[in-house]
Formats: C-alpha cells, sequence, structure tokens
C-alpha cells in the first residue's frame, strides 16, 4: 500500500479503501455519513494503530463538512456555520467528559492506592500490635511460671531442711537449752518451756518417725523387680517398655510422696524425656545405663541434665547440680 498524502481524513479514508479494492470497512476506522439539506457531514473515527497506519493519521475523531452549493447560498453558509458550531459544541464537551472522566479516573486509581496503603498500614500495626500482646502475655505467663517454680523451690528446701539431721540437731540444741532454763526453777515460765521441749520432742519424734518409714520404703523400692530390671540393662533380654516407666513413676510416687506431680511443680513444662531422666536420677542409674536405656548418646544426656537445671533454677548449673537437686526430693 502507498503512503496516502492528505490534510482531509475522509479523503485518506476513501483513498485507503480504493487502494485495498474494498468498498466496506478498514480495521480501526469507523465512518458515518450523514447528509442535510444539501451539506454532507463525515465523521471519520480511528481507534486503533490498524486504522491510524491505514489513513496516515492519529488516532482520534475527524470531522469533514461539505456543501457544493456553500458559495452560492447565504442561508446554507449559515447552516454550514450552525454546523460547524454544533460539532465544535459537540467535540467541546466530548473533549470535557474525556477529561473529567480521565481525572475521575486518576483520582479514583489515586484513592485505590492510598486505601491500599491504609490498608497495609492498618494491618501492620494490627500486627505489631498482636505480637506485642503476645510477648506481653507470653512473658505475664513467664513470670507467674517462674514465681511458681521458686515457691515449689522454696518449700522444697524447707521440707528437706525438716527432715534433715541438720533441724534435728538444732532442735537438740533448743531442747538442752530448755533443760538449763528448766533447771532454774523459774515458777512463772516453767510451764511454758515445758510446753515448748514436748514440742520440740514431739517434733523430733515425727521426723524420726517420718525417716524411718521413709528407710522403709527406700529399702522396699531398692528390693522391687521394677527397680532391678533398670538397674540390670547390661543383660541381653533386658529390655524398657512403657508398661516399666509406668511401674517405676508408680514405686516413686509411692516412695517420695507423689514424686512425679512435686517434679513438674518445680518446672510444668518437663518432656517426657526429661521427666524419664529425673527417674533414673532418682534410683541412682549411672549416666552411662541412664543413655543406654533412654537411647541417647552419653554427652546428650549430659547436656539435657544441664538445660533442665536452668529450666528449675533459671541460672546455669553442672549435670551433678541437678542430681543433687533430685536426690533431695
Amino acid at each position: 500500500m502507498q503512503n496516502i498524502r492528505t490534510d482531509l481524513a475522509v479523503e485518506a479514508h476513501e483513498l485507503s479503501r480504493r487502494e485495498a479494492k474494498n468498498a466496506t470497512e478498514i480495521d480501526g476506522v469507523i465512518s458515518d455519513v450523514r447528509t442535510e439539506d444539501g451539506i454532507t457531514v463525515t465523521n471519520i473515527e480511528i481507534t486503533n494503530e490498524n486504522g491510524s497506519k491505514a489513513l496516515g493519521k492519529a488516532i482520534g475523531n475527524y470531522i469533514t463538512i461539505e456543501s457544493p452549493n456553500l458559495k452560492y447560498s447565504i442561508d446554507i453558509y449559515e447552516r454550514v456555520c450552525t454546523l460547524i458550531s454544533e460539532e465544535i459544541r459537540k467535540m467541546t464537551s466530548l473533549y470535557n467528559y474525556q477529561k473529567r472522566e480521565t481525572e475521575n479516573l486518576r483520582l479514583k486509581g489515586e484513592n485505590d492506592r492510598m486505601q491500599i496503603r491504609i490498608y497495609r498500614i492498618l494491618s501492620l500495626f494490627g500486627l505489631g500490635l498482636s505480637i506485642t500482646l503476645l510477648f506481653i502475655y507470653r512473658l505475664k505467663r513467664q513470670k507467674e511460671r517462674l514465681a511458681r517454680q521458686f515457691e515449689a523451690l522454696q518449700r522444697e528446701k524447707q521440707e528437706q531442711y525438716e527432715r534433715s539431721f541438720q533441724y534435728v540437731e538444732a532442735n537438740n540444741a533448743k531442747l538442752n537449752e530448755l533443760g538449763t532454763l528448766l533447771s532454774k526453777d523459774h515458777e512463772d515460765t516453767n510451764s511454758l518451756l515445758h510446753v515448748r521441749k514436748e514440742l520440740l520432742q514431739v517434733t523430733n519424734e515425727q521426723i524420726q518417725l517420718r525417716r524411718t518409714e521413709r528407710d522403709l520404703l527406700e529399702s522396699d523400692l531398692r528390693h522391687s523387680d521394677i527397680y532391678m530390671k533398670f538397674h540390670s540393662t547390661n543383660e541381653a533380654d533386658q529390655i524398657i517398655r512403657e508398661e516399666d516407666w509406668n511401674a517405676l513413676r508408680k514405686e516413686l510416687d509411692k516412695t517420695y510422696n507423689n514424686f512425679t506431680n512435686r517434679l513438674y511443680q518445680l518446672y510444668s513444662g518437663m518432656s517426657l524425656i526429661e521427666l524419664r531422666i529425673c527417674y533414673l536420677i532418682k534410683i541412682s542409674v549411672k549416666v552411662t545405663d541412664m543413655a543406654k536405656i533412654l537411647g541417647r548418646s552419653k554427652p546428650s544426656v549430659s547436656s539435657s541434665r544441664k538445660r533442665l537445671y536452668k529450666k528449675i533454677k533459671g541460672e546455669d548449673g553442672t549435670p551433678n547440680e541437678l542430681d543433687e537437686l533430685i536426690a533431695g526430693l
């Protein structure tokens, strides 16, 4: 196709159709022709690049007003002027409408982008607030857990002291002091001193009874089948099963006053493997045998003991310090 050189879109349209030998439509070109009282108005709309290339015009609307009698009639001249005015008004209105629509689309796009930014900011704020609240909640729970662990440790320390020889000896020292005071025959205080002396004697007797009871229970534990099984793991036919762990737990709870519950009071998040390590410590199983029973290496068992001590006490310690803590329960 040759390049079409003309200033009028209507002429370019006609030439293009002739060259293409096609009297119908050209892709990307819409033609509208109307005639009013001898005046022909042709509207050529180029809608895409194909139409632009075919006519040699930019995409847009092109209006041509023709009248062969324009120079012979004032009336036709006036009507042409009126048509031109109307077409200009229409084009101006269309231009203003398209401009408003373009501006509205731009503003809508900016508004949409602003809303998206606001939603993102709100989402990030909500996420940050949720994380902060979760952190505060977990910190509060951790403080409460540490407070409960501290109270449990203090109770255990007090109970251990009240079962110890040191406590009995301290009571004996107080009894000797009371005996000295009573020998001086203070009549006003004799009754009170006698009561205090009797209370101390009863306390020592109760401690001795509890120690005797515990010694008997520990003796029964050491002679039990389950105790022997856990201390005989070197034998080929000794395999520790789940029911063996349950039996050991039952014996330990009976011997050491709900031993399992007291462990959980020291650290409520204790895992199953940590609990079993405590059981093995309590029945004096060697670390080498612990590793074999638990299916772990000896360094792994030592690391677990060290970590558990820190969980319970809230401070660094050694595996042996955990052993001493558990042995005293």
